[in-house]
């Protein structure tokens, strides 16, 4: 933080962390996988804590939070002094995952399996052309290849959870029924 943030985690310390651990993952992971869903949710793991400590006051995440902070936060669980819930929601927009990836522009992908070094770029939509489409897809897959022939209540509570994976995505994608 103190090399990128001036000692504070903000849009700079964030970014450059979220870098760094790609980079170590794909130096000492052969199976290091950045595709569909993780490259979707490890920039939002790293915008998290700037939403969650910032307030109106920095529109841009240049101000952030202190390592301090940070830290009983993390790892003490506990709140910042004069720690205030925000006054509205928020979400993890496209703003701040764009200003993540600025500095370090990844594509999603993944090391052979084998041998590390040794990323190479993946399809992340796989034919599809909405973000969480792709997500709920590659959820569906995965599931399936967990548990390709479930029975009695196994079977009844996964068409349940599949059901309501997709509930807030029915406006842009297609269900899908494995479990009929």
């Amino acid at each position: 933080m103190n090399t990128y943030g001036k000692g504070r985690y903000n849009i700079h310390a964030a970014a450059e962390f979220r870098y760094q651990r790609i980079m170590h993952s794909i130096a000492n992971n052969p199976k290091f996988d950045l595709g569909n869903p993780r490259f979707a949710t490890a920039y939002g793991e790293s915008a998290f804590p700037l939403h969650f400590f910032s307030n109106s006051s920095d529109p841009d995440w240049e101000v952030g939070t202190s390592a301090e902070n940070m830290r009983r936060f993390f790892l003490e669980h506990k709140f910042p002094d004069r720690f205030h819930r925000r006054g509205s929601p928020i979400g993890v927009g496209s703003e701040i995952l764009t200003a993540l990836k600025a500095p370090h522009p990844m594509e999603p992908g993944t090391n052979d399996g084998v041998n590390v070094n040794t990323y190479r770029p993946v399809d992340f939509f796989r034919n599809e052309t909405h973000t969480l489409c792709a997500v709920y897809n590659r959820f569906l897959v995965t599931t399936l290849q967990l548990y390709p022939n479930p029975l009695g209540r196994l079977r009844k509570e996964l068409k349940k959870n599949l059901r309501n994976f997709f509930e807030p995505l029915k406006a842009d994608c297609v269900e899908k029924f494995p479990y009929n």
